[in-house]
């Protein structure tokens, strides 16, 4: 017998259910990139590749309403079950259930839209608890895919887990208003050792995550300069890798004694306005949105000179572009291995349509044409880091508007013929992410320029 499965899960409602999983050895551990379709949408496992099985009702004595469970015998993959679609109360969310496996299993909770997971062990004791903590944007109808994952011992297993459930999770939070603009927070995420607020504006559709690293010896009466890491993924996505927790590992916030700051977008952040979407501007949001929040909220020196942008690729571009533009508001920029040489010619390519709306909009932020229109504020003193030999470092393209083949040579070139005072570093190579392979040494040469300021 099959049977589809309604989730719906509200602020107070949870969503339970049981499962019981048969899996034998697995070779591989990709458990997604043939994927097409749920067990539970489908009522069956037919769209599972590799899979024999059927989603049946429970007859057990689970004291849940209606449970279910699914037998599944894996042939190549470990066992796993994906709900799609999946309505989150919004807010801090609470993931937990229960389950056993043959021991030396690990057995996995997954949230595929956010890339959220926690990972346990199967123990010899029987039922174990596993748990993980989500935050999506207050007031925002949400939805995510829910995986469960269970990767066997050699020579295959059992796994059973149930009594899954999604709970919204009690939080006294601070409004905080200001001049368009108001904040939700702070959030605390066990998993995370930051402050999180949902911060609202007429800049963006809906609220967007702010987060917050302070140092380890935080002093509320300390003025401290403000280190913002622009992402190069929508919302909350880490599939680059996650800035802020790379900075933890680094110990920026320590070593230079800054705040360190990640913003989050709507959309894939280019930096810049659109031409027609007054909820779309993302230079606005972070100008006049994210840095005043952050101002009214913490200690910081409140100056021009206090206030650090880094990026790569993307947010490389856009460290760039926001610095050439708003010299008044940001010091100084640091950007690894960003497309620079970039024109409008590349207008729909990577999400930039979505930024900027219109081509001619688009030369607006172009950092090749900001470099020749708007070198005077940098022509003095060095604010600017330029970096990086990987993905725009190495290659030509007939789409790319110079002779190749380096867009971080290009533009230091450029620069340099314009007389923008800069530090460079064209052989810092690694991999394209949010990499301390690059982070650590280009961080190091922006907090040196910076430095400047208390010399003086």
């Amino acid at each position: 017998m099959t049977a589809r499965v309604s989730f719906k899960a509200k602020c107070a409602a949870a969503l339970l259910l049981g499962l019981c999983i048969q899996v034998q050895g697995a070779e591989e551990k990709n458990y997604f990139s043939e994927v097409t379709k749920s067990a539970f949408d489908t009522g069956d496992a037919t769209g599972l590749p590799n899979f024999k099985g059927t989603l049946v009702k429970n007859a057990g004595d689970s004291p849940v309403k209606d449970p279910y469970v699914m037998e599944v015998q894996a042939e190549k993959y470990s066992g796993f079950l994906v709900q799609r679609n999946l309505p989150i109360p919004d807010g801090l969310v609470n993931v937990s259930c229960r389950f056993k496996g043959t021991p030396g299993g690990l057995f996995e909770i997954n949230f595929r839209k956010n890339g959220k997971a926690a990972q346990f062990k199967t123990g010899p004791d029987g039922w174990q608890e596993g748990s993980l903590q989500l935050l999506f944007p207050p007031g925002v109808e949400s939805e995510a895919e829910l995986a469960l994952i269970y990767s066997p011992p050699k020579g295959g297993g059992t796994f059973q887990v149930g009594d899954i459930r999604i709970e919204p999770v009690p939080v006294q939070l601070k409004t905080t208003r200001g001049p368009g603009y108001q904040a939700v927070g702070p959030y605390p995420l066990k998993e995370r050792p930051t402050e999180i607020y949902a911060l609202e504006s007429e800049f963006q559709s809906k609220p967007q995550f702010v987060e917050v690293l302070l140092p380890d010896h935080f002093d509320k009466s300390t003025k401290y300069r403000v280190l913002y890491l622009l992402p190069v993924e929508a919302g909350q996505g880490v599939r680059f890798g996650d800035g802020i927790m790379e900075a933890k590992k680094l110990g920026l916030q320590n070593q230079y004694d800054v705040i360190v700051v990640a913003p989050a977008f709507d959309s894939e952040p280019w930096y810049g306005n659109d031409a027609a979407d007054p909820h779309r501007r993302q230079e606005d949001f972070l100008v006049k949105a994210v840095v005043p929040f952050i101002e009214s909220q913490y200690p910081t020196t409140g100056t021009t000179e206090g206030r650090l942008l880094l990026g790569y690729s993307k947010s490389g571009w856009g460290a760039l572009s926001l610095i050439l533009r708003n010299p008044d508001v940001f010091g100084y920029a640091a950007s690894w291995d960003a497309p620079l040489m970039f024109t409008e010619k590349q207008f729909g390519l990577w999400g930039t349509k979505q930024t900027y709306g219109t081509p001619e909009n688009m030369t607006l932020y172009l950092p090749s044409k900001l470099v020749r229109e708007r070198a005077g504020p940098f022509q003095n003193k060095k604010r600017l880091v330029v970096a990086g030999l990987q993905f725009f470092g190495t290659f030509t393209d007939a789409r790319f508007p110079y002779d190749g083949p380096s867009h971080t040579e290009a533009f230091h070139e450029l620069a340099e013929a314009n007389g923008v005072l800069h530090d460079y570093d064209p052989n810092l190579k690694t991999g394209h992410s949010w990499n301390p392979s690059w982070m650590k040494p280009v961080v190091k040469m922006l907090i040196q320029l910076s430095e400047q300021d208390k010399k003086r």
